[in-house]
């Protein structure tokens, strides 16, 4: 009975499984009773398109069956697509079928939708088909069909672009500051620039591609510049025209639509139109964030975005302007701020200003407020600046220092960077993602020693503890590719680490520290490792990143043929690895 009673305690502590979209969405919608929200429909059609929504997201089959299903139920809508539309369940059915519907069926929507534009625009629901309506038109348009031709789809799906950007322009007083069309606005520009794949609403997981399967991502460099229409260029460079007339310019930063729709123009203007793009650029600068604009400003999370879409599209000249009228008296300020310190590490990311960069070191010096802030990104900024302009490594390094109270006890100085906390108020902190990436770029720097003799300061168990861990792995990885690192201090980390590299190998983390070593490893140095290896075998047939080693190394040519065939069998492959180097690179 007690055993039951521990059973149950067991179970009931046990973490519940999250749920995937889907299924939160199903749930969302069953227990809507018979109708979602929105334009109510019959209870019997609002189970089909429920059993729809289920199956899209299961079935599988060929693309001719995928496109059978999806036209047999966007078939149930015809004649009253728009009005399906205004249904939150039919819409979200009707956006996840339009990328495997036909040219007919894609059509037949353009055709219904085209009639009345502006009760859709201002929809919750049937605004989010117009954009992927309008996202389809592009992408096909794009990508081109080879059975159209004739040209007399891609006519269509240009003419349904123009006619509804078109619209959106002529009413952008009105769409601007509207929640549900200022999106549309959105999703207009990126396809009139033909960069419908930038549009959040198309956007999809790289990694395991769940979220919709269905949307057909165009990149970049798949467009063919012959078929985009050059009335999609002439449209676009009428929106910027439009803005800055306005004489409410200055407010656009103000609000949360009008600052979104202000980043999506200056991207596309960006990728399409220079000169329009500059011009944009400097009306933002001079009349929204003039010299002597109010603090707030400086620190809105409204319109502090714009800025930073304008610092990363924007080369030197424009760089100098901002930095010359906005940051430079606000260095300090902005970088011990929670929201500013973001713009401030994009701008220093930005930067290949060797001077500028020595200008904001030297405001930023001494570093104590920036690390009680916890706004450690700023450092991380400069500190991989500083390694990129080969500029103020020493005066950022000893300003570290100082500030870690680790100017005396260099063996100390990795545990503090690490925990990105001061030598005297260190307990048992946990290592910090941006200690890791300071170490990774000091370990860059022209004169990292100090920083690699703290490393080997480190008792072998105590290291292979840091190295096997997500934020270690990437440290093994620069202290074995920086070109300042010397050989002598490689073969002290690999003897070092003798007698623990079958702890490492085991280990996800630990395992990708053992690659990195293997390959800058010398001959001698992978022999010692092997048979080092060896001795561990248990406990690498634990695991698979152990098998994976095993397999890597050769370990069982090892155990089972002894040492001397081992390394003949790997001076073979050394030997054809030097004479191929010429064509696949000298790799170890």
């Amino acid at each position: 009975m007690q055993s039951n009673v521990s059973d149950q305690c067991d179970n009931s502590t046990k973490r519940k499984k999250k749920r995937s979209l889907n299924q939160q969405v199903k749930k969302r919608f069953k227990k809507s009773s018979s109708f979602s929200k929105g334009r109510r429909f019959e209870q019997v059609e609002h189970e089909y398109f429920m059993r729809v929504f289920e199956l899209e997201s299961i079935f599988e089959g060929s693309k001719d069956e995928k496109t059978i299903f999806a036209n047999n139920a966007l078939a149930q809508t015809a004649n009253r697509e728009v009005d399906c539309a205004f249904n939150q369940l039919i819409s979200h059915v009707i956006e996840k079928l339009l990328p495997l519907a036909t040219n007919d069926v894609l059509e037949r929507y353009f055709q219904a939708f085209g009639e009345n534009l502006r009760p859709i625009c201002g929809d919750n629901f049937a605004s989010h088909v117009l954009q992927a309506l309008l996202l389809q038109a592009t992408q096909r348009l794009l990508q081109g069909n080879s059975t159209d031709i004739e040209g007399v789809h891609a006519a269509q799906w240009k003419d349904w672009v123009l006619k509804v950007s078109r619209f959106l322009l002529n009413n952008i007083e009105e769409f601007m500051w509207e929640r549900y069309a200022s999106p549309v606005l959105r999703t207009a520009v990126f396809c009139l620039a033909g960069l419908p794949h930038l549009d959040k609403h198309s956007v999809t997981k790289d990694k395991g591609k769940k979220a919709n399967h269905n949307v057909i991502s165009v990149k970049q460099e798949e467009i063919n510049p012959l078929k985009f229409p050059e009335e999609f260029l002439n449209l676009l460079e009428e929106f910027p025209d439009r803005i800055m007339k306005w004489p409410n310019f200055k407010e656009f930063v103000d609000d949360s639509l009008s600052s979104g729709f202000l980043q999506c123009l200056l991207i596309a203007l960006k990728l399409k139109s220079r000169k329009k793009y500059t011009s944009l650029c400097n009306k933002i600068l001079d009349e929204c964030f003039p010299p002597n604009a109010h603090e707030s400003k400086m620190f809105s999370p409204v319109a502090l975005p714009v800025l930073e879409v304008v610092i990363e599209q924007s080369k030197d000249k424009m760089l100098r302007k901002i930095y010359d009228c906005l940051l430079s008296k606000r260095l300090v300020d902005m970088a011990t701020a929670r929201v500013a310190q973001i713009t401030l590490q994009k701008f220093i990311n930005k930067c290949n200003n060797a001077e500028m960069l020595e200008e904001i070191l030297n405001a930023l010096i001494p570093m104590q407020n920036l690390l009680q802030s916890g706004n450690h990104g700023v450092l991380v900024s400069l500190c991989q600046a500083c390694e990129r302009l080969k500029k103020g490594q020493s005066k950022f390094f000893q300003a570290l220092k100082k500030a870690l109270c680790v100017e005396d006890d260099c063996e100390q100085l990795v545990p503090a960077i690490m925990a990105m906390t001061p030598l005297p108020h260190q307990s048992s902190l946990r290592d910090s993602k941006h200690g890791s990436l300071i170490i990774q770029s000091i370990l860059g720097f022209q004169k990292p020693t100090k920083v690699v003799n703290s490393l080997l300061s480190y008792e072998p168990k105590q290291l292979a503890d840091l190295l096997s861990t997500s934020f270690g792995s990437f440290i093994t990885k620069a202290y074995c590719k920086s070109e300042y690192v010397g050989e002598k201090s490689r073969l002290k980390l690999i003897q070092k680490l003798m007698g623990r590299y079958s702890y490492m190998a085991k280990s996800i983390f630990g395992s990708r520290s053992f690659d990195d070593i293997w390959e800058v490893a010398d001959f001698k140095s992978r022999t010692m490792i092997v048979k080092d290896l060896a001795g561990g075998y248990s406990e690498l047939t634990t695991t698979s990143c152990g098998r994976g080693v095993m397999t890597k190394v050769r370990l069982e040519d090892y155990r089972s043929k002894g040492e001397e065939h081992w390394k003949r069998t790997w001076q073979k492959i050394e030997s054809k690895r030097k004479l191929f180097a010429p064509i696949i690179g000298n790799v170890k």
